[in-house]
């Protein structure tokens, strides 16, 4: 799979997304925010992975 980010840091990513949320965010929320940019993916796996959490949750 391929991350997103670029050179930011898991750290950084989720310290932006607890500054915009007011909350710690969930691994699920972690995994989006890395993975998929703008509701897209970079690939097959990525997608597959969120839509079977999706489907879990």
């Amino acid at each position: 799979m391929f991350q997103v980010t670029g050179k930011k840091s898991y750290a950084r990513v989720r310290e932006e997304l607890k500054a915009s949320k007011g909350q710690d965010p969930s691994r699920l929320e972690m995994f989006r925010a890395c993975f998929s940019k703008d509701g897209t993916t970079k690939n097959l796996e990525a997608s597959n992975a969120i839509v079977s959490t999706d489907a879990t949750t």
